[in-house]
């Protein structure tokens, strides 16, 4: 048995898209539900959480749909309780034509990521880009997303990040 969580869009142009929906099974009586897979984290527009009034949007017309309308400074949030947790490689899939970007990752309120992203030169040339390496707790995580830029308008079009474990060496 699943369910389909759906949430109330904040914008009349908002339709639902079906292909990249996130199954999530329901917890059966004395059954937990099943939990990530832990070894690749995505942090996608479909599993973001805006706070009321945000102005990034998913534009779910381009295949994939990616987050766009983000302005400089504003924070998007994902939340995933990890059982194992570990140091994970961090990519970021973006599209922008701004060359003073920076992405900032926060985990629970630490700033474990900040780096400058080069332009790509359109909204939609996206490019996969390495953040760097972070460690992510095995807990209840608050992972917070702020791209920043020297200018007003929006910093770029988001596709996600990826989140890929790092196995530990064999002595």
């Amino acid at each position: 048995r699943h369910t389909i969580e759906i949430t109330e869009a904040d914008d009349e142009y908002s339709f639902l898209n079906l292909r990249f929906g996130w199954l999530k099974p329901a917890p059966a009586e004395g059954i937990e539900a099943i939990a990530y897979d832990e070894k690749t984290l995505m942090l996608t527009p479909f599993n973001m959480q805006l706070r009321p009034g945000s102005p990034v949007r998913v534009e779910w017309m381009n295949d994939p749909p990616n987050a766009g309308f983000w302005l400089p400074g504003e924070k998007v949030t994902w939340k995933m309780d990890l059982k194992k947790g570990g140091r994970y490689t961090v990519k970021v899939q973006y599209a922008t034509p701004d060359k003073d970007t920076t992405m900032k990752i926060l985990v629970n309120n630490q700033m474990l990521v900040a780096k400058g992203l080069e332009s790509t030169g359109s909204w939609q040339a996206f490019k996969t880009f390495e953040l760097g390496e972070m460690d992510v707790p095995a807990t209840n995580n608050e992972i917070v997303v702020i791209w920043d830029a020297a200018h007003k308008g929006s910093t770029g079009n988001f596709r996600g990040i990826s989140l890929d474990r790092k196995e530990a060496a064999n002595p």
